[in-house]
This record gives structure tokens, sequence and C-alpha cells, in this order.
């Protein structure tokens, strides 16, 4: 698997909901959007800041799912469907 697409996501536990999503070509770019978002939430306890390689975005989307929910449908599948079922 080639990592084609480096995506950060900022999510707040609080909420439980997506903050921040951007999506990047190239890793040096997505480092530094990264680093800064960590920055920003230094002192915040109920945010998780993660970046994530994939080969595309339907495979984060599926791979890290949770971070979706209720966002974000993957081809013809309803992520929310299926973790209800």
């Amino acid at each position: 698997m080639a990592i084609s697409v480096h995506v950060l996501l900022v999510y707040s536990l609080a909420d439980q909901k997506l903050l921040r999503r951007e999506e990047f070509d190239h890793v040096t770019e997505a480092m530094k959007a990264y680093v800064q978002a960590e920055r920003e939430h230094l002192k915040t306890n109920d945010v998780e800041i993660v970046l994530i390689g994939a080969d595309s975005q339907a495979t984060i989307e599926t791979t890290h799912s949770s971070y979706f929910r209720g966002d974000v449908t993957v081809g013809s599948l309803d992520l929310d469907k299926l973790l209800v079922s």
C-alpha cells in the first residue's frame, strides 16, 4: 500500500464530533499542520489530534470510522447503519 493521502483530524471527545478535517498530498505539509494543531490545543484535554496516511480517503474513513460517525458515507455504505447492526 502506497501512501497517497495524509489527513489531519481534530476530534472533540466532549462533543463527539470532528472539529477539523484537512487533506494533504505531501507529508511535510501534513506534519506542519499537525504540529500547529497540537500547539493550538496544547491545554485542551478533550481533543484528539491525529495524522493518518493511507492509500485513499475511503480507507481512512473505514479504518478510523469512529471519527466520522454521522458525518461520512463511504461509497454506498452508511457507516452509522453498519455500526448499529
